[in-house]
């Protein structure tokens, strides 16, 4: 290129800035041309295929939405590539809202319990200090894609029982002395 011949420099100087100062007072402007820079991989209708993919099944992995894309238009992406495109889709890896799952018995159960306690205070309530272990673990790992303010929609909202199988609760009464033993029951949960 003549503009490396010209300040006599070879071409492929280490120092962004010194080229961005180069560019200026070869032509007086050191902004990036047009085109210039690394081509991206994917297509728009590859990024809307992305987009739709991490709406359709909003818990998969970029990972998995990469093997996913590689194999439906035989070219490979990376999972930040992904990661990018959905970004830029305006979607984004969240942790999604977890609600116990009810069954219409439970709801109806609910929905007939509630008038009739509704004139309780806090003396017709027995107080507990009990503690529930589970003994299944849930690190709430799992992301899902979402837009941001719509974690409260029914598609990004996850039903997962916590205390399913078995359990430990071990509690004393309030109005019971310190000093007596602590009482453990094991039992497992029925729907």
């Amino acid at each position: 290129m003549e503009f490396f011949h010209y300040f006599s420099i070879n071409q492929h100087p280490k120092n962004n800035f010194f080229i961005a100062d180069l560019c200026y007072q070869w032509d007086q402007n050191a902004s990036r041309r047009r085109g210039s820079g690394r081509q991206k991989i994917t297509t728009t209708a590859d990024d809307r295929y992305l987009l739709q993919c991490a709406r359709r099944r909003r818990t998969l992995t970029a990972r998995q939405l990469a093997s996913q894309f590689s194999a439906a238009a035989g070219k490979p992406i990376s999972r930040q590539t992904v990661s990018r495109r959905l970004h830029e889709g305006g979607l984004f890896a969240r942790r999604p809202v977890v609600c116990v799952p009810l069954s219409p018995a439970h709801i109806r159960a609910q929905l007939h319990w509630a008038p009739e306690h509704r004139s309780w205070t806090p003396d017709h309530v027995l107080f507990t200090d009990e503690s529930r272990f589970n003994i299944q673990n849930d690190s709430r790992r799992a992301m899902i894609w979402r837009e941001p303010g719509t974690c409260y929609r029914a598609t990004n909202i996850v039903e997962r029982d916590h205390y399913r199988g078995g359990g430990c609760l071990s509690g004393r009464d309030s109005k019971e002395r310190p000093n007596r033993p602590l009482r453990v029951r094991w039992g497992f949960r029925h729907s």
